[in-house]
């Protein structure tokens, strides 16, 4: 426990145990072959050996020595013997180890300390600087003494504990002189309860001075973790050094300050009075104070904290004094001015108005700030300093922003007022006029000029709050607005402002005058715009009726069955495309009070609005007088695109059942049928269903035969509702029919889908195996087939070429639907040659069992030359062996017809007599046209591809134009 101490020069040592330990732990360490040797004695070092001593102990081997038992302080001495190798020399080691009563106080506090310095000449230097009224819980001290200080003459009491200075003991009560350095000394005392086992160490940091230390003894800076600092604190001078001042809420109860030292090797101390109830805690270079008293009900309590600055040099000490004042528990919340004593730029001031600027000529180079009203205890700041009376600011040209916050006394409320001061420059410009007026939500009566300055505007009752948007011309130019009650008199409204936007607050029925002032940038006389906002009364009519419209896009539009208590209306003729803009004119029944927006904007005649390309939803809102009852009304107009779609594909969805077709997604010619099916449980009622055209300006129809027969003898039309969809609201059980017409804009092309749409019965089986599936309408079933088994493979010949797929139904209301190589099919279908995927899909009649069998016909392949053979004008035609043809010299054109193998494709191109392209025209059943045919050989090439996309022949026709 001592071995860091030991040193073999030093023979007599101490060990402090506690009451509690028996044996000490003893591990000598020697010169290899030295011979060890322990006695244990009596009664003290030079007493008898006990039975059983000496022992001889091994070189570095843990040795255990029993303690005595004996209750209260007792001692155990041990001797240790080192006989050198050559017994030329023995030395002696003595040990003595005490143990502490078992009674014994744990009190490892000092009672009395001292620390002073004395020359190298022996005469007293800095005289005693721990504090006289010495407090036993602070351990830590610094000091900084002059140059001339060599020594450290220290003074440490506790009579009952054992003391060590430095690690050396130490009597308690004598006086330990310590060599001091140049710079920092540390000295370390330890103080060891009568338990053996408390301890408390203390330090003193002595900083001693270079022969041309530094004299400076200010702070450079003070900050506070509460509170602003106040009474006038300049940096790097003693300037108010004892009249420093900080106020902090009454929840505050502890605060933590961090003083700089203007010389960084000078030493800063914090300290509290005697009795004053406050603790000093140094945390790093910052100190937490706690315990700080609340100001007195009506006497001032403040806590003072000294700040020393000890200079580098050890001379005299600095002194700042800190007060602060910790607010009642009652104090006042209030934090507000009553204006600016002699600040006659401000016309507009309001406690509770936060923001205020003005311009100032270029000649005003200060500007005296005198905050009024403050409450009683509050603190002011303006621009972050503490002021009870005036403060100048100095201006720069350009825009200065000056702060003044007001903290309540209670330190937790505040309020800070921002002052903006425009210096103008020698140049400055005197434009004081607006280029802009908006007014939120209501629209100015007159059209808005620069010169104009008078405008009216009237709001329904239901606004009590007006925002206005003034536009200076000039952006250097300062904006003010007041508002009044009427037109004249000192009967003010509030008014906010937030940005560049004011608020006019609480305005009154009838008429409110707000006053816009315009102050130009050189601090000029400024310019009034008024505006007159009326309020409507509360008596003012509920109704918000339209008694009629006008819409016009290029002509006027007619609106039929007009009624004014219909809110919907859909114009049945497109607009033309050339018309992009449509303008509506609303008429309102109750007069001119209500209020009538387009979209959105407020009207007072009629609006014009844009015509997208599409469908354009056009909303007219009308406000009754009350500002309480309105009605929207809904116009939907189409504009024309600039070309008409020719797309009629559509794409299906249902919210309910497993819905089935082939795709329809774009087609942009010929008439094309889908079928698919939609099959449902029976506890399906009813569903949503939409059909998106790929094209919007397509036309869509949807019909439904209800009857449940699957006759579709009794189709109704259905009509698509607000969210897009069609709702079907009574399905009924068994098959019913759902028909979907998609016709393009430009109704060139007209397509239909038709999906069965089957609805399980009540009671219905959830069987959903076949008998028998066949590949050709019935006539012959796939060999070995099992209800159970539902992968078949199936080979078949070239020819036909077709699958026409047909079940025996296990039930005859299961549902079946065929897919081909993933298309739905319903009649005979075109195989490939090679691998062709049927799925055939049974769905039992509760709707709620589903199996597929899967039948893999392989088609094989036939004879690809034969496939690939061509007939021209119903002749056989041979590769290698143009077909010739002549025409007179007045015919320009060439009719002929071109048959290839079944499955094959056909690409027919040409060339006159001199090698130009020719156009050549499909018709239809396989006729062409050669068109422009010039004098001599003209040359038509037929390009025959078979099934299989490889096997390619080439025939020529030879077209001979007579002269």
């Amino acid at each position: 426990m001592w071995s860091a101490d030991f040193k073999s020069a030093i023979k007599s040592y101490t060990v402090n145990v506690t009451s509690d330990t028996n044996e000490l732990k003893l591990t000598p360490q020697a010169a290899e072959g030295a011979v060890i040797q322990l006695t244990v004695k009596d009664t003290n070092a030079s007493g008898t050996a006990v039975a059983g001593n000496p022992v001889i102990l091994t070189n570095g081997v843990e040795n255990t020595v029993k303690l005595s038992s004996t209750s209260g302080v007792t001692t155990t001495y041990v001797e240790v013997k080192v006989i050198a190798p050559d017994n030329s020399s023995v030395e002696t080691y003595d040990l003595s180890v005490v143990k502490a009563a078992a009674n014994a106080t744990d009190d490892a506090f000092l009672t009395a300390l001292t620390a002073a310095t004395k020359k190298a000449d022996g005469t007293s230097g800095v005289a005693n600087f721990i504090p006289t009224s010495f407090d036993k819980t602070k351990t830590a001290y610094t000091a900084v003494v002059p140059n001339d200080s060599t020594k450290l003459e220290l003074t440490a009491t506790q009579a009952n504990a054992t003391l060590y200075v430095n690690g050396e003991k130490y009597t308690s009560a004598s006086t330990k002189s310590i060599d001091l350095v140049v710079g920092k000394n540390t000295v370390e005392i330890k103080v060891v309860a009568p338990d053996n086992k408390t301890e408390k160490v203390y330090t003193i940091e002595v900083t001693r001075a270079s022969e041309n230390a530094s004299a400076v003894n200010t702070l450079n800076s003070l900050t506070l973790s509460e509170g602003t600092l106040g009474g006038g604190f300049k940096a790097d001078t003693n300037d108010n050094a004892s009249s420093l001042t900080a106020s902090v809420k009454n929840a505050t109860q502890e605060i933590v300050i961090t003083p700089v030292a203007t010389n960084s090797k000078a030493l800063v101390d914090v300290t509290v009075a005697s009795g004053s109830g406050l603790k000093v805690e140094k945390i790093g270079s910052a100190y937490k104070i706690t315990g700080l008293k609340e100001k007195g009900a009506s006497t001032p309590v403040t806590n003072d904290i000294t700040i020393s600055v000890k200079p580098e040099n050890g001379g005299a000490a600095q002194d700042y004094v800190l007060k602060v004042t910790r607010a009642n528990a009652t104090a006042s919340d209030l934090a507000s001015l009553t204006g600016f004593t002699g600040l006659t730029q401000i016309t507009d001031f309001a406690s509770t108005k936060t923001d205020y600027a003005f311009n100032v000529t270029n000649g005003t180079g200060t500007i005296a700030i005198t905050p009024a009203g403050a409450p009683s205890g509050s603190t002011v700041t303006v621009n972050g300093k503490v002021t009870s009376g005036t403060e100048n600011v100095d201006l720069k040209v350009g825009e200065n922003v000056i702060t003044v916050k007001v903290t309540a006394e209670n330190q937790i409320n505040s309020r800070t007022y921002t002052i903006k001061v425009n210096r103008a420059s020698a140049s400055a410009s005197s434009v004081d006029t607006l280029s802009g007026l908006t007014v939120n939500g209501a629209t100015l009566n007159e059209t808005f000029a620069e010169a104009t300055t008078a405008y009216t505007t009237t709001v329904l009752n239901s606004v009590q709050d007006l925002t206005i948007t003034p536009t200076a011309k000039d952006s250097k130019a300062v904006v003010t607005v007041k508002a009044i009650k009427g037109t004249t008199g000192t009967n003010k409204l509030e008014v906010v402002q937030s940005g560049s936007s004011y608020t006019i607050k609480g305005l009154a029925e009838g008429d409110n005058t707000v006053t816009i002032s315009v102050q130009p940038e050189n601090a000029g006389t400024a310019k009034d715009y008024t505006l007159t906002v009326t309020r409507v009364a509360a008596t003012a009519s509920d109704s918000a009726l339209l008694s009629g419209i006008a819409l016009n896009a290029g002509g006027a539009i007619t609106l039929t069955n007009w009624n004014n208590t219909v809110e919907s209306y859909t114009v049945p003729t497109k607009v033309a495309n050339a018309t992009n803009t449509i303008t509506v004119t609303p008429t309102v029944a109750s007069g001119a009070k209500a209020e009538v927006t387009v979209n959105g904007t407020k009207v007072n005649a009629s609006g014009t609005g844009v015509l997208n390309v599409g469908e354009n939803t056009i909303q007219v809102k009308v406000t009754a007088p009350n500002g309480v009852a309105t009605k929207t009304y809904t116009f939907k107009v189409t504009r024309q695109g600039e070309t008409l779609g020719k797309e009629a594909g559509v794409t299906l969805a249902s919210d309910k059942g497993t819905l089935t077709h082939n795709a329809l997604a774009t087609v942009t010619s010929g008439a094309v049928t889908a079928d698919g099916s939609l099959v449902l449980t029976n506890d399906v009622s009813s569903l949503n269903f939409t059909a998106t055209p790929a094209d919007a300006q397509a036309a869509v129809v949807v019909t439904y035969d209800a009857d449940g027969t699957g006759s579709v003898s009794t189709p109704v039309t259905l009509t698509k509702n607000a969210q897009g969809t069609y709702t079907i609201a009574n399905v009924a059980e068994g098959k019913g029919e759902l028909k979907v017409t998609v016709t393009s804009e430009d109704t060139n092309v007209s397509n239909t889908v038709t999906i069965e749409v089957d609805k399980a019965k009540t009671g219905a089986t959830g069987l959903a195996s076949v008998a028998a599936i066949s590949l050709d309408n019935g006539a012959t079933e796939i060999k070995n087939f099992d209800p159970e088994t539902t992968s078949y493979t199936v080979p078949v010949a070239h020819l036909p070429g077709t699958v026409t797929p047909l079940v025996s139904k296990g039930h005859a209301d299961q549902t079946v639907t065929y897919k081909l190589n993933g298309k739905v099919i319903t009649s005979a279908t075109d195989l490939l040659v090679g691998d062709n995927t049927l799925v055939v899909t049974v769905v039992s009649p509760d709707k709620k069992v589903t199996k597929e069998y899967t039948v893999i016909i392989k088609r094989v392949s036939g004879n690809l030359s034969e496939l690939a053979a061509l007939t021209v004008n119903n002749a056989a035609a041979a590769v290698g062996t143009p077909v010739a043809a002549t025409i007179a010299a007045d015919v320009s054109d060439y009719k002929f017809t071109a048959v290839a193998s079944p499955k094959a494709t056909v690409k027919v191109t040409a060339k006159n007599a001199v090698g130009q392209t020719i156009i050549v025209s499909p018709g239809a059943n396989n006729a062409y046209t050669a068109s422009a045919l010039t004098t001599g050989v003209n040359t038509i090439t037929v390009q025959v591809t078979a099934e299989d996309g490889v096997t390619v022949k080439t025939y020529t026709i030879a077209v001979t134009k007579t002269p």
